[in-house]
């Protein structure tokens, strides 16, 4: 596969006049290239530099600069933001008058330039505050600085919580220019003092610093605050799980026992059912056979008392014949066999 260059990012201009004169100001790909007018000797450029780093060396460690007949160089370690370099021109807008008056007169330095530019600052914003406003997500935050006090106003749906923990990163990310600070935060409102009185385009910075990455901080804030509902309910589903679990095995339990007992308690129902049945059936049976064993013994008995006074009559008879004895033998054996049938036919019944 082919990949494709990264697109350049588009270079960013600005220009500076001062006494009918102009400079300009190019930055891209962390390179800042300053053009001035050409009678300025490289010695003054570098002086008017040494001044410049004197003052914002925080600003400008790990950075190279080169001049060259009104060419000035500088590069910058990282890459900037387009709202670090507004800031850097602007602090050069105000400031520029006071580098060339140091290099004419070789005395001023910019120290004592910067506190002029400050005590002006100061007594502008005495007289008018410095408004700004911020929207996100429909919503709008709203910034006022005066007297070395920012008052940020925003929804009161957020919680100091909420807003302390954004004031928090915020530290960690530009504690630099927070040292000294004050900040405190109400319901809608968080007020941040300042040890000293900052320009117009130091708030300017700020605010666009804040813009660029308010979605960042709300997005942060927003993730860790959805993980830790998230968290909080599985705990209280987990418990309410086991909570539930535990209450179904007791119920489980409690109607196993039932089971059980009902069950003993129809074996022994069953038990006692059973044996008086046997015991019904047993006795039924033995009372039904005796009857029927009286019934066939007084059915014989009357059989042999018909069959002894046939052979009565047939001993009788057999005196005067021998077919008589015959007749008795056959009435005999008919008399017993009739009684056998009756005792049979009783004892199916």
């Amino acid at each position: 596969a082919v990949e494709q260059p990264a697109a350049e990012a588009e270079a960013l201009e600005y220009t500076l006049s001062l006494y009918g004169y102009q400079a300009t100001i190019t930055y891209a790909d962390g390179t800042a290239t300053i053009t001035y007018p050409s009678f300025i000797t490289n010695e003054e450029a570098m002086q008017a530099a040494a001044l410049a780093y004197q003052a914002y060396s925080d600003y400008l460690q790990g950075t190279e600069l080169t001049v060259d007949n009104g060419v000035a160089t500088l590069k910058f370690p990282y890459d900037l933001a387009e709202a670090d370099i507004d800031y850097a021109v602007n602090v050069a807008a105000s400031e520029i008058q006071y580098y060339v008056n140091s290099m004419i007169g070789g005395t001023e330095s910019i120290q004592v330039a910067s506190a002029a530019s400050a005590e002006s600052a100061e007594s502008e914003a005495t007289a008018k505050a410095i408004e700004r406003s911020i929207n996100l997500y429909g919503f709008e935050a709203k910034i006022s600085y005066q007297d070395k006090v920012a008052t940020i106003t925003y929804p009161d749906f957020i919680t100091k919580e909420e807003v302390a923990e954004a004031a928090k990163m915020a530290y960690a990310a530009y504690g630099q220019y927070l040292q000294g600070t004050e900040l405190s935060i109400g319901k809608g409102t968080a007020v941040l003092t300042f040890p000293a009185e900052i320009t117009e385009a130091d708030v300017d910075y700020a605010v666009a610093l804040l813009e660029k990455e308010l979605p960042a901080y709300v997005a942060s804030i927003t993730t860790e605050h959805v993980a830790a509902t998230v968290e909080a309910a599985a705990t209280e589903a987990a418990a309410a799980a086991t909570e539930a679990a535990t209450a179904a095995a007791e119920a489980a339990a409690t109607q196993v026992a039932e089971a059980a007992a009902a069950a003993t308690q129809a074996a022994t129902t069953a038990a006692t059912t059973a044996t008086t049945a046997a015991t019904t059936a047993a006795t039924t049976a033995a009372t039904t056979a005796a009857t029927t064993a009286t019934t066939a013994a007084t059915t014989a008995a009357a059989a042999a008392t018909t069959a002894a006074a046939a052979a009565t009559t047939a001993a009788a008879a057999a005196k005067k014949s021998n077919v008589g004895l015959i007749i008795v033998i056959v009435v005999l054996v008919v008399a017993a066999a009739a009684a056998c049938f009756i005792l049979l036919k009783k004892k199916k019944k």
